[in-house]
């Protein structure tokens, strides 16, 4: 903490209230190319809630899940999947379901979508399944934003059978994580 004397010296060449600064500040030029910086990142969202974008999109089926993040909407009807990127909603990738997901986790590159029939399921933006992480005693049921989480290499799901134990599967594979210890 500053002592009084030391806050007087301090705010001595302070403008008194009132009045104005008569000359101008130099900054420097890393002030300056720092508030160009901030004023790019600015201005497109300023620009976005200024012009508001409204995009309807209708399903042939009832939403049964959807989850929106890092960039895209995944929205599931009880027979299909539908992939928006939030830079082009036109054109969804599309895909067939076998059964109705009960959850919807994501990441940058991937997301997991849960099934109470088939299981576990990584996929990619493209539509693509990428692995189905599985272990005895899983019980999809018992899944829900608590008990699964995802990273961008590993999956981490409570094991319903020992809620002391969590499970690590490699994205990529489904199988587990031998170098992860929980």
């Amino acid at each position: 903490p500053l002592s009084a004397e030391e806050l007087d010296a301090a705010t001595k060449d302070d403008p008194a209230e009132g009045e104005s600064l008569t000359e101008p500040i130099d900054l420097g030029p890393h002030f300056l190319r720092e508030y160009r910086r901030v004023m790019q990142m600015v201005k497109p969202i300023a620009t976005n809630l200024l012009k508001p974008h409204v995009e309807n999109l209708e399903f042939r089926n009832r939403i049964i899940e959807m989850s929106m993040g890092h960039g895209h909407l995944i929205v599931t009807t009880a027979a299909q999947c539908y992939l928006y990127s939030i830079n082009n909603w036109n054109t969804p990738h599309i895909f067939d379901l076998r059964y109705p997901v009960s959850l919807i986790i994501q990441s940058d590159r991937h997301f997991v979508m849960v099934d109470s029939l088939s299981g576990v399921h990584v996929y990619n933006y493209e539509g693509r399944v990428v692995s189905n992480p599985n272990f005895p005693g899983l019980r999809v049921e018992t899944l829900n934003h608590r008990t699964i989480s995802m990273s961008r290499d590993l999956i981490a799901i409570l094991d319903p059978s020992n809620t002391k134990q969590v499970r690590v599967f490699d994205v990529a594979s489904g199988r587990p994580d031998r170098k992860s210890v929980v």
